[in-house]
């Protein structure tokens, strides 16, 4: 399921909003080029909702609502992420049999900062870009309409299967919903908006881009508990027996 939401979702995804954005911005006079579309719905398809696994083991969310996320997240962001899981496999040998368990550690630390500042740097590049942006007019009401169209497509090709295979899967009520909020936008979707050349379509691809991923983080991130908890898939935390301090 996880391989069928990751390849066959990932390409839907990218047809349904690189078709769908087309037809919105020429709605709001804004002029793309079809295979500009399609770019964008190609670098905005990958979700990144790593981040939001933290939120989903303090709430306690089924495991096999946990593992869908996981898994399906990891492999939607194509042959690069498969080529590095491999790297990566030959490393977490090395790991084993050449490292302390303490240099392990700091080793993992290392990597999780240099981590968060090369996606902090992502963010404050194309901050600079929106400096010099022109943006056209309708570019507001684009940005909330590209948004609304990025979580439709995420339920038709996340959702929709993962609730028509639920019971299959053993995911509880919910489930649906709860993958199509979890698709968080991040760094990749930067990173890809940003090496493309130069040019009007360009501008209004990183202004959709930029939109979709502020939206991600701080609409979708921040309420997630509050998600995981409507949707009742929450659990209390395990009592450890012991009495509590006043």
């Amino acid at each position: 399921m996880r391989r069928l939401l990751a390849l066959g979702g990932t390409a839907l995804s990218t047809l349904i909003i690189g078709f769908g954005s087309r037809s919105l911005l020429g709605a709001l006079g804004i002029a793309i080029p079809l295979v500009n579309a399609m770019l964008f719905g190609a670098l905005i398809s990958p979700t990144d909702p790593i981040a939001l696994l933290g939120v989903l083991k303090s709430a306690h969310v089924p495991p096999s609502v946990e593992a869908t996320i996981a898994g399906e997240s990891l492999l939607n962001d194509g042959v690069g992420v498969v080529l590095f899981a491999l790297l990566l496999d030959l490393l977490n040998e090395g790991r084993a049999f050449a490292m302390s368990e303490k240099t392990r550690e700091r080793l993992d630390v290392f990597w999780q900062m240099l981590d968060e500042i090369l996606n902090g740097v992502l963010f404050v590049l194309i901050g600079l870009e929106f400096a010099v942006i022109d943006f056209p007019p309708g570019a507001l009401v684009a940005g909330v309409l590209v948004v609304v169209l990025c979580l439709l497509a995420r339920y038709l090709v996340v959702g929709l299967p993962a609730a028509a295979a639920r019971r299959w899967f053993g995911l509880p009520r919910g489930s649906a919903l709860l993958l199509t909020w979890s698709g968080v936008r991040g760094g990749i979707s930067v990173a890809l908006a940003l090496s493309l050349p130069p040019g009007p379509e360009r501008d209004v691809i990183l202004m959709l881009t930029y939109s979709v991923v502020v939206f991600s983080i701080l609409g979708q991130g921040l309420t997630e508990g509050r998600v995981v908890r409507a949707l009742g898939l929450g659990a209390e935390a395990p009592s450890t027996g012991g009495r509590e301090h006043p």
